[in-house]
């Protein structure tokens, strides 16, 4: 039966978390003993208790000093396939033989792709058999458009939990969050980036919380732009509107509690 090898890179966030999730812990599972491995040690803070059966095989300045390491663990562990969750772990596996004899998947849910990213893609392609498993038309659409074959390209929708969102609903978070049952929470999604938007959910709600005060601002994870605000909102007496979780509790439990996502990147959404 076919084994299939995980590699996570740096860029991985709850969205990598997620369908690893699904693949390795939901009832669909049909392949036997995953093999999950870290070519990036900061990839940990993101898998939550993926990370727990996960292998780390250091990546250096670029990929090739990390494929002999990498391709001995695969060897050991009898890997047929590779799914990478993110293009470095992707880049990691595809650049030396004996690994890039693999078949080679690599996931990707963003729409924005640079002209370095679509290089990167289209020099993997030469050396792998590797196919791009997009999470919407778009994303493909976009991949064809930087010069990735339409047959190296496929959608394959994310799943949607509908268990684990009940569950995050029915739990006490929003409780544990400080909310009174007439609050109403903005969330911003993850993670807090000088252009991702935050700043502007953040700003946009300081100033409706004079006409609607209930109103209560969630700025998920840890990172520098969400101390940033986090300053801000105590110098401008705020801080009781803005909740900051930390990175404690996975963003797919409190996108699920929250009433409202605000999408307000100044990029590609």
């Amino acid at each position: 039966m076919t084994r299939v090898g995980h590699l996570f890179d740096a860029t991985s966030g709850w969205q990598q978390r997620v369908g690893a999730q699904q693949l390795l812990k939901g009832p669909s599972k049909s392949y036997p003993d995953p093999v999950l491995i870290l070519v990036d040690g900061s990839a940990r803070r993101q898998l939550g208790e993926l990370q727990n059966d996960a292998a780390l095989v250091p990546r250096r300045i670029f990929a090739l000093p990390t494929a002999p390491q990498l391709a001995r663990v695969l060897a050991a562990r009898k890997v047929d396939v590779i799914h990478a969750w993110g293009l470095r772990a992707a880049a990691a596996a595809a650049f030396t033989a004996p690994l890039a004899a693999r078949p080679l998947v690599l996931s990707w849910f963003e729409p924005q792709i640079t002209d370095r990213q679509a290089r990167l893609l289209r020099t993997i392609g030469e050396h792998a058999r590797c196919a791009i498993a997009c999470a919407t038309a778009t994303v493909r659409r976009r991949l064809i458009e930087k010069g990735i074959p339409p047959d190296g390209a496929v959608v394959i929708r994310p799943g949607v939990d509908f268990g684990m969102i009940n569950q995050a609903r029915r739990s006490d978070l929003r409780m544990r969050l400080g909310l009174q049952p007439q609050q109403r929470l903005l969330i911003a999604p993850e993670p807090a980036t000088r252009a991702g938007g935050q700043f502007v959910l953040f700003w946009a709600a300081a100033i409706r919380s004079f006409i609607e005060p209930h109103l209560r601002v969630l700025i998920p994870g840890d990172s520098p732009e969400q101390r940033r605000i986090a300053r801000l909102a105590r110098q401008i007496g705020f801080a009781r509107h803005l909740i900051c979780p930390g990175a404690g509790v996975p963003f797919e439990e409190l996108v699920s509690v929250a009433d409202v996502l605000v999408v307000a990147s100044e990029g590609e959404v």
